[in-house]
């Protein structure tokens, strides 16, 4: 009766627009500001970031009403369940502006709903990020469970469920050794809308591991200090600023304050004299087989939980292949996964090119290496 009741919920509130979906094929463009809050150290777009804008995308799709209606009456909570098939292919960086595009391709055999996706630069329509595959799912906040059904939409299985097959060369079952992070408690920030592990927190907790598999921050740091950056995709030299951002990079004249068009003094950043030279970064090239699994529903704030990785060099040495999973520290059962491939590039302005994984960067990680 309450599976019913749900779905009844489901079905009225995405309905009562007929132009809100439910259409094979139908796609929703937004635009998006790159914001302070949505980057990284370099000011280019957080790898993560990505998937937020997306399901903001989706969710507009399906219509932002009826989804926070089915909130409010129903307890169903709409986020996202899986990826695959992302690639990173340039920066995005602080103070653009960005199309983010999703197509709706159809509904698999338990209930979530997948997308192909892709993130465009507004101002010189470079494709800067695409999702072959992203799925949203209903949950029932209490639950946690998929709200089942979906009459609505086609289900054809076997075109959408290979989400649940992992990445050529990637195992079925986690590794059995950890890595050097002990196990840690999740924090309030680090839950979605149903009180549980969320795949955006699962993304940034995977960040942290890999940090952590290099030892740790103050090691990142280190080695960055040496020359060798960790980012998102090769970002040329000198790092870009976006145009809109000089005014505010560039000193005032003696005796005259810093004003915004608001006459609110900000302060004052000096824009670098020399070009950053970085002889290698480590880039976020791709994420496949990216999913939440049942249990993560079931992980609450104060739960323990464990982070577990194998880790492979592919391609003469110039990927590396991060295969990385949430365990439940107290049941030992998978919570999330997913697979990330970074690449070495050396970078010479605006071109990179694959390089063999820095001897520094090796000796780190070799104790990990499978």
């Amino acid at each position: 009766m309450r599976v019913m009741a749900l779905m009844a919920v489901v079905i009225s509130t995405l309905t009562m627009n007929p132009s809100a979906l439910h259409v094979p094929g139908r796609a929703a463009l937004i635009r998006q500001n790159v914001y302070i809050e949505d980057t990284d150290c370099f000011g280019i777009l957080f790898y993560a970031n990505y998937v937020r804008f997306y399901e903001r995308a989706a969710v507009s799709l399906l219509g932002l009403e009826g989804c926070g209606r089915a909130l409010r009456e129903g307890n169903l909570v709409i986020g996202v369940d899986g990826i695959s098939g992302m690639k990173y292919k340039a920066p995005a960086v602080l103070g653009d502006e960005v199309d983010v595009g999703v197509e709706y391709r159809g509904c698999d055999s338990t209930g979530r709903i997948s997308f192909s996706a892709s993130c465009v630069r507004a101002s010189d329509g470079a494709e800067l990020n695409r999702c072959a595959d992203l799925r949203l799912a209903f949950r029932d906040r209490i639950t946690g469970c998929v709200a089942p059904g979906w009459p609505y939409l086609p289900v054809n299985p076997s075109d959408l469920d290979a989400l649940d097959a992992p990445a050529a060369g990637a195992s079925d079952n986690p590794p059995t050794s950890t890595d050097p992070s002990p196990d840690f408690s999740l924090q309030a920030d680090e839950v979605g809308g149903c009180g549980s592990l969320s795949m955006h927190s699962a993304l940034r907790l995977c960040e942290r591991q890999r940090t952590s598999l290099i030892g740790g921050a103050s090691a990142l740091a280190e080695l960055q200090s040496s020359g060798l950056q960790a980012a998102v995709v090769p970002i040329p030299t000198p790092i870009p600023i976006h145009p809109h951002l000089h005014a505010n990079l560039t000193p005032p004249l003696p005796n005259q304050p810093c004003l915004t068009s608001h006459h609110h003094p900000v302060p004052v950043v000096t824009r670098p004299t020399r070009s950053l030279h970085v002889p290698c970064q480590v880039v976020v090239a791709r994420m496949d087989s990216a999913q939440l699994f049942d249990a993560a529903a079931d992980t609450l704030l104060g739960d323990k939980v464990e982070l577990r990785c194998r880790l492979r060099l592919r391609a003469r040495d110039t990927m590396v292949v991060f295969e990385q999973w949430l365990i439940s520290a107290e049941t030992n059962v998978p919570l999330a996964r997913a697979d990330v491939v970074c690449l070495c590039t050396e970078v010479d302005g605006s071109s990179a090119k694959m390089v063999a994984a820095p001897p520094e960067l090796r000796a780190r990680l070799a104790e990990w290496i499978d």
